[in-house]
Order: C-alpha cells, then structure tokens, then sequence
C-alpha cells in the first residue's frame, strides 16, 4: 500500500489526466490486510465477519444475497464429490457452510 502511494505521489497529476491525480483505484482493488487475506469475501463482504455480527447494516441486501446464491449455486454442485477427509476439500465445504449460514442471516 505505501508503496502504491508513493507511486500515485510520483505521479504528474494534470487537468486532462484527473484519475492519476486521486490514484489508480484498480490497484486498491489487489490490496488485502493480512489478517483477511483467507477470509471469504463474497460482494465485498467477510463472510465470517458477518455471520459473527448478523445485525450489521448492510449497505445492499439484496446485492450480497445475490452474490450468495452464485456463490452457494456454484459450489454446492462440487460438494457432493469432496472428500471431507482432505483439508483442501474441508476448508471449501467450511466456506459453503459460511455462505449458507450468512444467506440464512440475511433473511431472518
């Protein structure tokens, strides 16, 4: 992140060239904390995070329920072909299971 900064500072910022003068915010996009990096994210919400405060107001419900159900569609087909026995396999039927338990949350 510094170091984007100081590219975006680096940067001449003219009139005609506005979007260097506040930054490139598609390079903000790839930035992630550390302590989220494995955290699923499903519509720019952690998915955790919000399972564990349900009652958090959510800017778009109907968009995050949206991405939900793409996310749960996608993967609920594979889960049936996992061995839960191999951690890999685990972690994304654990991801599942948060995405379902957050679907739940949104409509009650």
């Amino acid at each position: 992140l510094l170091t984007h900064a100081k590219e975006q500072l680096e940067t001449p910022a003219e009139i005609e060239g506005l979007p260097y003068a506040i930054g490139d915010l598609a390079l903000s996009e790839k930035f992630k904390f550390k302590a989220l990096e494995n955290e699923l994210e499903i519509g720019r919400i952690y998915v955790r995070l919000y399972n564990d405060c349900p009652t958090f107001p959510l800017k778009d419900h109907s968009h995050f329920m949206q991405c939900l159900a793409v996310y749960i569609g996608n993967n609920s087909k594979h889960m049936l072909a996992q061995d839960v026995s191999n951690p890999a396999d685990k972690w994304s039927c654990d991801h599942l299971i948060s995405a379902l338990r957050a679907a739940l949350n949104v409509v009650t």
